[in-house]
This record gives C-alpha cells, sequence and structure tokens, in this order.
C-alpha cells in the first residue's frame, strides 16, 4: 500500500487516530516523565477518541479498569497464595487482551495481504487498541524504568552484545529453517510499521512476559541458578505458547522459544525491560528491513 493511501485513511479518521496516538504517547510518557498525571492524561485523552470514535464501546473500559486495580493491587507486600492468585488473575486478563477476547473493542485494519516481496507471504496491518493493555499498567505501575542519559548508557553498554548476538542467532535459525530469506528493503509505510510495532506490539508482549511473568516466577523460584533458568524458560514456553494463535508451524514455533529465551535472558542480565524490548524490537527490525517479512511463501 502506498504511503499516501495510509496517510488519506489516517486523514478520514482523526479521532481514532487521536486515540492511538495519544495511547502510544502515554506509552512514551514512561521514558521523558513518569508521572501518572502525564501518562493519566495521555491515557484519558485516548480512552475519550476512542469512545467517540467507536473503537472501543463503555464495555470495553471494564476489562481496563478490572486489570488496573490487579496490577495496584501488586504494589502491596503480598506474599503467598494471595500474590499468586493476583498475579495469576492479571496474567489471564491481560491474555484477554493479547488474544482479543473482550468486547467492545474494534480493531484497526490499515491493510490487508500485502506482499512485501515476491516470495513472501501476504501481510496484514493492524492498528490493535486492546493488546497494549496486556502490558500498560505494568509497565507504569510495577516496573522501574530508565530516567536520565547515565542509565540509559549503562544500559545500553550491557546489552549491545546481547542484542548483537540474539539477531545473528535468530535470524541464522530462521534462514536455516528456511523460514526467511535474505531480503533487503525499505517499505515506503516503514515508519508506520516501526511506531506500531514499537508501541502496540514489542513494549506490551516484554512487559507482561518479562516484567509480570518472568519476574514473578522468579520471586516464587526463591533465587538462584535454577531459579534464573526456570523463571526464563517457563516464561519463553508461554511466549511461544501465545502465538499458536498466529503460526502452528513446528520451525516457526521453535525459533519463537529461541527469541523468547534471548529476551528473557537479556531482562534476567540486566534487571531492565528495556533492554528486553530493545532486543525485541531490533530483532524484528532486522527481520523487517533485512529479510523477507513474515516469511517465506514456501
Amino acid at each position: 500500500m502506498p504511503t499516501g493511501s495510509l496517510f488519506l485513511v489516517f486523514a478520514q479518521h482523526p479521532i481514532k487516530l487521536l486515540a492511538f496516538f495519544s495511547l502510544a504517547m502515554a506509552f512514551a510518557s514512561c521514558w521523558i516523565r513518569k508521572t501518572a498525571w502525564v501518562w493519566g492524561s495521555f491515557l484519558a485523552i485516548s480512552l475519550i477518541c476512542a469512545l467517540e470514535s467507536k473503537t472501543i464501546s463503555p464495555i470495553g473500559l471494564l476489562p481496563i479498569g478490572f486489570l488496573a486495580l490487579l496490577i495496584l493491587g501488586l504494589q502491596f507486600p503480598l506474599e503467598g497464595l494471595s500474590r499468586f492468585l493476583l498475579v495469576a488473575t492479571a496474567f489471564l486478563i491481560s491474555s484477554g487482551f493479547f488474544f482479543h477476547l473482550f468486547p467492545g473493542f474494534i480493531n484497526w485494519k490499515l491493510f490487508s495481504s500485502v506482499t512485501l516481496s515476491p516470495e513472501s507471504t501476504p501481510y496484514n496491518l493492524w492498528l490493535n487498541y486492546d493488546k497494549p493493555f496486556a502490558g500498560f499498567f505494568i509497565l507504569f505501575l510495577l516496573l522501574p524504568t530508565l530516567s536520565s542519559c547515565l542509565e540509559w548508557r549503562a544500559c545500553l553498554r550491557s546489552s549491545l552484545p546481547f542484542i548483537l548476538g540474539s539477531i545473528l542467532l535468530l535470524l541464522w535459525i530462521g534462514m536455516g529453517s528456511h523460514l526467511i530469506a535474505f531480503d533487503p528493503k525499505l517499505p515506503a509505510y516503514s515508519l508506520f510499521w516501526i511506531f506500531i510495532n514499537l508501541f502496540f506490539a514489542v513494549i506490551p508482549e516484554e512487559s507482561l512476559f518479562r516484567g509480570l511473568l518472568q519476574k514473578e516466577l522468579f520471586r516464587w523460584l526463591g533465587g538462584g541458578l535454577k531459579a534464573h533458568i526456570g523463571c526464563v524458560l517457563i516464561s519463553s514456553i508461554m511466549f511461544t505458547l501465545f502465538h499458536l494463535i498466529w503460526v502452528a508451524n513446528l520451525p516457526f514455533l521453535a525459533l519463537v522459544f529461541t527469541a523468547g529465551i534471548a529476551y528473557g535472558a537479556i531482562y534476567q542480565y540486566t534487571q531492565k525491560i528495556e533492554s528486553a524490548i530493545l532486543c525485541h524490537f531490533a530483532v524484528n527490525s532486522a527481520h523487517f528491513f533485512l529479510f523477507t517479512y513474515p516469511a517465506l511463501s514456501t
């Protein structure tokens, strides 16, 4: 789809576009000024615009509010069964957003069945309003985030070898499994893809799987080497199972599992959610710009 066509679609739906843009800016404020009045204001604008544009109906506010309360509850020093039940319930509700199970959401299909290269499978581009909430409140209410240039430099220094190694390993496995092939390109809508993939896929996914599930698993497993390995393995298995909805293909799932190990390992090593986000987004970007996307058609 030409970029001009996407601009035309956006121009025809300005309130809907503002709903998604405001939600993305709420995410971005986490690393600019992480205060409730900033991200909460962006969230309020987003929800008002989403209601006005029929992107969400009032019933869709119920699971959002319920999940916010659950994550707020996890700020308290709960232990044992009470914490387990709270985490399990929060994870289930987040999964509902991930799988688009809740009524009241109408996600935005920007285009469908676009072939990025002659050898690639058709590709659909969605702006999902529900999925970001799978990780939204986790990021703001439970996770510490970087707040200075000094912290970002330290994070990048410790993360960069992991990120480069993950890109090389995962793309090598993908080529060896004949899932992808080298195919450098710069699609006309690349900026839109970057915006959507970062704010509406990568950040929510890493917040959910690493920031909630893996972090809580490590707490339950009691620390030590076995806990480090166990929490990464279990969160990676769950990450893989969540991708069954898109492709029930063994080589693809093996690649997703390996990716989960990489993202989990970098988070466990650095204890920075930004490291996992950067690694995940770097792998996705290398795949999109340098290889057949989303996969080879044969």
